[in-house]
């Protein structure tokens, strides 16, 4: 046990067999930082197909919906002609067919009849050859409902109602003329039930002339518009979906770059590491070596124990502990060192940072010398990774002389306090923020207020409001330049008086001469203040009554002189002697 631990810190060998786990670790760390980019790269890999998948999805649907409104508007282009045929037909041929299927058209672009499936194909020629339909109806829906349901835009709509506005015309020459063929005429309510004799010729011409013609360009302009719109609708779709599959690209383009970057730096920073490891093998050699050259010189006591045994001490810890030599300490269990009173916690502390391998907050302990004698040290204690062992290192230094010299300190501070509060002077200081931090007993006692309520500007409520902002003033302008000031004001007393109080305040330092602030010293002076004034009321009734002895005398005076003069003019003497 004791070689174990004189050759604790040895290097070479064991030290070098160290290398592999700190080598192994630093690539487990590489590996799991570029591990963690990857799988985020592969992340945005996924997310970004997913978003060229949703696009292609998109521009697909967008193809559909345009390929769609262009049937549905070649549809209405159709049924147009198909009226146009149908009616021309059932004028040169009387054959009735001709004339239902006319009204069928208008029925389906109405939404009247069913909509057979796949209408916008080969129909009614193969109606009219095979007497039946070649393909089954759908739902009943009109063409607009339709158009709106595709997604036509407000112009196009508008563009196609104008068409159908102007088709629905059309039927309206198209009825006249077949309705001619018959013998039937318009009665003037829109209704054809007047005979008379049938006008083919006339029905031929009204299908024919220009004004018929006019008003099919009519219905084909708009058509063709709104071919044209929706041509440019689909370019800028296809635009927009290029662009934005353009971006997505990009974006995984860069993350394959990025994947091919990683592989390099990767590549490279493992060939780094290896190349390398004589290197750091040395560095690991010559820290050691630092390390227990610091540990032998240090001031402090260091100790290093597994499972509580105690495997080195350092030159320190010979004279913390009494000890002659190191082989006093090795072997022996760390928990000798405590005195009793503290052999739980040390315990308790040991205990988690093994469990836990977290380092032991500094604590106050009391240990015992090798000879017996108890003191006291402040306590640190990490776990540490040494050759591939646990171990737990201690650090202890000796505060018995300065708990001896806060245990004075503190005592002179309780002599402090009980001669400020042994007085009658009211006692307050202040921080060098200005604001009061400190008040004596009889300052308390006086306003009867808690020191709570005091501290900061708290006490400034007792101050009486005719004397607030003169004594700010003044304190304030003092406390700016370092000075002492002497005034008097009126503190708010317990027993709900208003007292004068003489307030001497002056710069307080500390040991080191640096300025911490205020220290004042308060007296109450309120009989001495009306002691003053009933002086100053006696003195002020004192020369009222000289004054009004002096007025009476001055006025004698006159009178006596106007009658001495009066006795002169009269020839008489005077009476009276006056004196200056």
């Amino acid at each position: 046990m004791i070689n174990k631990g004189k050759n604790l810190f040895k290097v070479g060998n064991a030290s070098e067999s160290q290398f592999p786990l700190i080598f192994k670790g630093s690539l487990k760390r590489l590996f799991r930082t570029l591990l963690g980019i990857q799988f985020f790269l592969c992340i945005g890999l996924v997310v970004l197909t997913t978003l060229m998948y949703i696009n292609q999805s998109e521009f697909i649907k967008s193809q559909r919906i345009h390929f769609q409104s262009y049937l549905l508007a070649d549809e209405l282009r159709q049924s147009s002609d198909d009226l146009t045929r149908l009616a021309r037909s059932y004028v040169a041929s009387d054959n009735e067919e001709f004339e239902r299927q006319y009204h069928a058209v208008l029925d389906i672009r109405n939404g009247k009849k069913p909509r057979p499936v796949d209408y916008n194909r080969i129909y009614w020629d193969f109606v009219t050859k095979m007497d039946q339909k070649p393909r089954p109806d759908g739902e009943a829906i009109s063409l607009r409902e339709l158009m709106i349901k595709t997604g036509f835009t407000n112009t196009e709509l508008e563009m196609l109602t104008k068409a159908q506005k102007y088709s629905d015309s059309l039927v309206k020459t198209e009825e006249i003329a077949m309705n001619a063929n018959k013998g039937l005429y318009d009665d003037g309510t829109g209704n054809f039930t007047v005979r008379k004799e049938p006008n083919h010729d006339f029905a031929i011409r009204i299908l024919y002339d220009d004004a018929y013609h006019k008003k099919k360009v009519q219905i084909m302009k708009p058509i063709d518009e709104v071919f044209a719109m929706i041509s440019e609708r689909t370019d800028r779709d296809v635009a927009k979906f290029e662009k934005r599959s353009m971006s997505l690209v990009k974006f995984i383009e860069g993350i394959i770059i990025i994947f091919i970057l990683l592989f390099v730096f990767s590549f490279f920073k493992i060939m780094h590491q290896i190349t390398d490891r004589d290197r750091v093998l040395c560095a690991l050699v010559e820290s050691e070596e630092k390390y227990r050259k610091l540990i032998e010189l240090s001031h402090d006591a260091i100790l290093i124990h597994v499972g509580g045994i105690i495997q080195f001490v350092n030159n320190a810890s010979l004279k913390l502990f009494e000890a002659s030599s190191k082989d006093e300490f090795i072997g022996r269990k760390i928990i000798d060192l405590v005195h009793p009173d503290y052999v739980n916690i040390v315990e308790q502390r040991i205990a988690k940072i093994v469990n836990e391998n977290i380092e032991a907050p500094t604590i106050e302990e009391k240990l015992v010398t090798l000879k017996g004698v108890p003191f006291y040290a402040e306590v640190t204690a990490i776990p540490v990774n040494l050759k591939g062992k646990q171990v737990i290192q201690v650090v202890a230094r000796d505060i018995t002389e300065r708990k001896l010299s806060n245990a004075i300190l503190h005592e002179k501070e309780v002599q402090y306090k009980n001669l400020a509060n042994a007085g009658m002077a009211l006692i307050w200081t202040s921080g060098t923020d200005k604001l009061c931090n400190y008040f004596n007993e009889p300052w308390l006692k006086f306003t009867g207020r808690t020191i709570e309520q005091e501290i900061g500007n708290g006490w400034a409520e007792n101050l009486h409001p005719d004397d607030f902002d003169h004594y700010f003033k003044i304190y304030i302008i003092s406390f700016d330049k370092r000075e002492a000031f002497d005034l008097e004001h009126r503190l708010h007393h317990v027993s709900g008086e208003y007292r004068w109080i003489r307030d001497l305040g002056t710069p307080n330092y500390n040991s080191n001469g640096e300025f911490i602030g205020y220290i004042g010293y308060c007296f109450d002076i309120t009989q001495n203040r009306q002691a003053e004034e009933a002086l100053r009321k006696k003195t002020n009734e004192l020369e009222l009554l000289n004054g009004h002895f002096l007025g009476r005398e001055l006025k004698m005076i006159e009178l006596k002189k106007e009658i001495n003069e009066l006795l002169k003019k009269l020839g008489g003497m005077e009476k009276y002697v006056i004196h200056s």
